[in-house]
């Protein structure tokens, strides 16, 4: 059962946003997120977010909550045939305030950001998924929510193991 490195079948996913995107006459943020076992990258998605984020740590907390539901799937789909994992899928994130909202039980000072949005912390209250904090120059989703200079451009690629 062996695929890379430790041998690890470990989900591991990996968020960012732009919020507010760059479109003008479309202010929706973008998600971006890759999802990576044993190291391996799995699957990689940039998307408009389907609705309009109110600051960045609600934009933010969207694309956890979309890589976080990634991280479900594989995650169940190893088990289902046998490849589980003996830990549960880590999710990382470069957005302190995305963070904290998952880490915590209610809304509390986040008032604006909708309780279905909240799920993350349901998530993690039941031992499905952990949050993990990552540098944001180490966070390879930056290259599908936003633009990057050409020396982080390279340095990402590099560690996503795309070249």
């Amino acid at each position: 059962q062996e695929l890379v490195g430790d041998g690890s079948w470990q989900v591991v996913g990996i968020a960012d946003a732009d919020w507010a995107g760059v479109d003008r006459h479309d202010i929706r943020s973008i998600t971006g997120g890759i999802v990576k076992i044993g190291g391996i990258l799995v699957t990689s998605f940039a998307r408009v977010q389907q609705s309009t984020s109110l600051s960045s740590a609600e934009a933010e907390l969207m694309a956890l909550t979309a890589v976080a539901a990634e991280c479900l799937f594989w995650d169940g789909l190893l088990r289902e045939i046998g490849f589980g994992c003996e830990r549960i899928p880590w999710c990382h994130c470069d957005s302190t305030a995305a963070l904290g909202a998952a880490g915590r039980r209610g809304h509390k000072r986040m008032k604006h950001i909708e309780l279905r949005k909240l799920v993350a912390q349901e998530w993690q209250k039941e031992g499905r998924i952990a949050f993990l904090k990552i540098p944001t120059e180490e966070n390879e989703a930056d290259l599908l929510a936003k633009w990057v200079d050409l020396r982080t451009l390279r340095h990402l690629l590099c560690k996503a193991r795309v070249s």
